[in-house]
C-alpha cells in the first residue's frame, strides 16, 4: 500500500523518537466504522525529534495526512542499526552497554547518559555531546575527528586507547577528571573553562591547545610539548619546564609563580 508514498523527509523534527500513522480522509469516523481500506494503519517512521509535525503525501491521487506523534523525549536508545547519520538524540538512556563498531555522522548528542557504554572500535565525525554523562565510556580503537563535548562529565575515560590517526576532538567547560591522553596528539587542541582533575598528559603533543580558564588540580604533565599553548586564566596547574616544552606558552599572574616550584628558590 505504501510502496509508492512520495514524502519529502527533510520535514523539520528534532529529539526523540516518533511513532507515525496514516489517517485516509473521514478523520473524524471511529476505526470500527471505516472501510478497511480507510482505517488508520501503524507507519513506522524512525526519526528523532519532538516537533508535532503534518504532513501532507499523495498515493495514487488521493491526499494523505500523516501525523507524527512525539513521545516525552526521554526513554531508551535503540541503536540496532550499526550507522547513524545527521541525527539529534535528546536524554537518551542506554540500558544494553555495547554498543561498539557504530558509525555516526554528523550527529548530535543532548542531556544523555552514556556512562560505562563500551564505544570501542566506532567511529565519530562532526559530533557535539552537550550536557552529557560519558563516565568510564570505552573508546579503545575509535576514531573521533572533530568531536566536540560541551558541559559534559567525563570520569575514569582512557582517550589514550582511541585512534590516534587524525585525532580531533574538544572540551568547552567540562568536568573531566581521572582521565588519561597519554601519548596522544592535540595540535589546537581545545580544554576551555574546564575542571581537569587527577588526569594524565604524559608525552602528549599540545602545541597552542586552549586550557585557558580551567582549574587544573594535581593533573600530570609530563614530556609534553606545551609549545604556545595557552593557560591564561587557568589554575593549579603544577607544570616542570625542566621536563615539558613551554616555549611561548601562554601564562598569568599569579598562578604562572607555580612554574617555580622545581626551582628550589625562595619568592618575595
Amino acid at each position: 500500500m505504501f510502496q509508492n508514498l512520495d514524502y519529502n523527509k527533510d520535514f523539520a523534527c528534532a529529539k526523540s523518537q516518533l511513532h507515525c500513522s496514516l489517517f485516509i480522509n473521514h478523520r473524524d469516523i471511529p476505526q470500527q466504522d471505516r472501510p478497511e481500506s480507510e482505517r488508520c494503519v501503524p507507519f513506522p517512521y524512525r526519526y528523532v525529534g519532538t516537533t508535532l509535525a503534518v504532513v501532507l503525501v499523495r498515493h495514487i491521487g488521493t491526499t494523505l495526512a500523516v501525523v507524527l506523534k512525539t513521545g516525552e523525549g526521554k526513554g531508551e536508545m535503540n541503536m540496532q542499526n550499526m550507522k547513524y547519520e545527521d541525527m539529534d538524540f535528546r536524554k537518551i538512556q542506554i540500558d544494553d552497554l555495547n554498543h561498539t563498531g557504530k558509525k555516526f555522522i554528523n550527529c548530535r548528542f543532548h542531556e544523555s547518559d552514556f556512562s560505562e557504554v563500551d564505544f570501542s572500535s566506532s567511529f565519530f565525525e562532526d559530533c557535539y555531546f552537550k550536557e552529557c554523562n560519558l563516565s568510564l565510556v570505552k573508546f579503545k580503537d575509535s576514531k573521533l575527528r572533530n568531536v566536540q563535548f560541551k558541559e559534559c562529565k567525563l570520569v575514569g575515560v582512557n582517550f589514550s586507547k582511541c585512534d590516534s590517526f587524525i585525532l580531533d576532538f574538544g572540551f568547552d567547560t567540562c568536568f573531566i577528571r581521572s582521565c588519561n591522553f597519554t601519548k596522544l596528539k592535540f595540535i589546537k587542541g581545545l580544554f576551555r573553562k574546564c575542571e581537569i582533575l587527577e588526569c594524565d598528559f604524559w608525552d602528549t603533543v599540545l602545541k597552542e591547545s586552549d586550557f585557558s580558564y580551567s582549574i587544573l588540580k594535581e593533573t600530570t604533565f609530563e614530556r609534553c610539548d606545551l609549545s604556545k599553548a595557552n593557560f591564561a586564566y587557568a589554575k593549579e596547574y603544577q607544570i616542570s619546564p625542566a621536563n615539558n616544552k613551554i616555549k611561548k606558552a601562554i601564562f598569568t599572574f599569579p598562578d604562572v609563580v607555580g612554574l617555580l616550584k622545581d626551582c628550589d628558590i625562595v619568592i618575595k
